[in-house]
């Protein structure tokens, strides 16, 4: 389309066709939980083609309005290796037992005095800052849950 991002194709797609506002491309969150266990998967085929192919689209994503999101807890230097530091340019740690496991994500060794229940360090281009999140308790996640499900909606639409 000869546009460099999505936010300038959307803008694109908004100033000069209005009539075809359904052309607009919708940003997309890939969330991986447990990376570790599909990063060092007994199965070094899989293992290497996985940490290849999100690689690749971490590098390249951004542009197309794809957002990666990976986490872990075993925050090892062969879990996080360069490459992924280097295509993640924001990191986020929250208490972690040894100050080895913070230097790894954070490259300081700072997490592991956090207090826990959502405090946590997040380092972007460079800075790291202590930021408090909200903590959310197992029995909260199973209420809203159940919330949810009662309400009977199609998310298949």
């Amino acid at each position: 389309s000869g546009h460099k991002d999505i936010s300038e194709y959307n803008n694109y797609v908004k100033n000069k066709l209005t009539n075809s506002k359904r052309d607009i491309l919708p940003y997309i969150v890939m969330i991986v939980d447990e990376f570790s266990d599909l990063s060092l998967s007994d199965d070094k085929v899989f293992s290497k083609s996985f940490n290849s192919h999100l690689n690749k689209l971490a590098g390249k994503s951004r542009a197309a309005g794809i957002h990666l999101i990976i986490a872990t807890q075993r925050p090892s230097v062969k879990v996080i290796t360069g490459d992924i530091k280097a295509n993640f340019p924001a990191r986020i740690a929250f208490r972690v037992s040894s100050t080895v496991d913070s230097r790894t994500i954070l490259e300081s060794g700072d997490a592991n005095s956090l207090l826990g229940s959502g405090d946590m360090l997040v380092n972007f281009k460079g800075e790291t800052i202590r930021v408090q999140g909200c903590f959310v308790s197992n029995a909260e996640v199973e209420k809203i849950c159940n919330f949810i499900k009662s309400q009977k909606v199609d998310f298949s639409s």
